[in-house]
This record gives structure tokens, C-alpha cells and sequence, in this order.
């Protein structure tokens, strides 16, 4: 599996690892079907600061749930 390449089945696979490291997150929030491949980027590289951390505090999870809201696509899109 490539990572660099942004496909759906690499957007899932990146968002349930999230999921995983931020144990505390609701995955319903995360469905793939939520995620434009526009900002996969963004997304992978928040996938690499996860992975690269093994413990994560509390204003870092607090950022990261900021950030995959701002990147999640609106409704209206």
C-alpha cells in the first residue's frame, strides 16, 4: 500500500488509524464519506504526526480534533 497516493481506499485506511490513536474520538465523525480526496494531504500529514507519537496530550488531541473538523466537507459543498 502507497500512502502517498490519494485514492479512497488510502483516505479510509488513514482516518481508521486516526481513529485508533484518538481512541477517545467518535468514529462516525471520521467516515471517509466526510472527507474530500482534495484534502487527503492534509490529512496524511496529520496520519505522520500520530504515527510518529506515542503519547499524545490533551491540548494536542484537542488540535487534531480542530483540525479533521476544519477538514471534513461541509454538507453545503
Amino acid at each position: 500500500m502507497n500512502l502517498n497516493q490519494a485514492n479512497r481506499p488510502n483516505l479510509e485506511y488513514i482516518l481508521e488509524e486516526i481513529i485508533k490513536k484518538l481512541q477517545a474520538i467518535n468514529p462516525a465523525l471520521l467516515h471517509p464519506d466526510y472527507f474530500s480526496l482534495d484534502k487527503y494531504d492534509d490529512l496524511y500529514d496529520l496520519y505522520l504526526l500520530l504515527k510518529s507519537k506515542n503519547q499524545l496530550s490533551i491540548a494536542e488531541i484537542s488540535a487534531i480534533v480542530d483540525e479533521l473538523g476544519r477538514l471534513r466537507t461541509s454538507e453545503t459543498e
